[in-house]
């Protein structure tokens, strides 16, 4: 089962506990009041956990990412691009009309 999965059934365990505790506290009974809380702690800090974790495995990829050195040819159109950028900044710099 994968991570966003997991979450999301813990979510729907934290929702359901939430909607009992509110009946219970509604019919007074400490009991199941006292069962429901602990649940919700439980469930509340098992999500937190995985939430953490899922961060730190993706900051850990983004930085293996980072780290990973980018280079590729550059192309034809690419190059002629910049060769027109290169004039145009030129005539700029230099102050003269038309080159």
């Amino acid at each position: 089962m994968s991570m966003k999965q997991e979450l999301q059934k813990l979510n729907n365990r934290l929702d359901k506990c939430k909607h009992k505790l509110d009946g219970a506290k509604s019919r007074g009974d400490n009991e199941l009041i006292s069962r429901f809380t602990d649940e919700i702690d439980k469930i509340t800090k098992k999500i937190a956990q995985m939430k953490h974790k899922q961060s730190y495995d993706m900051n850990k990829e983004r930085k293996s990412l980072l780290d990973m050195p980018f280079s590729r040819e550059i192309t034809k159109a690419e190059q002629a691009d910049m060769g027109k950028t290169e004039k145009v900044s030129k005539r700029l710099s230099c102050g003269s009309p038309n080159d």
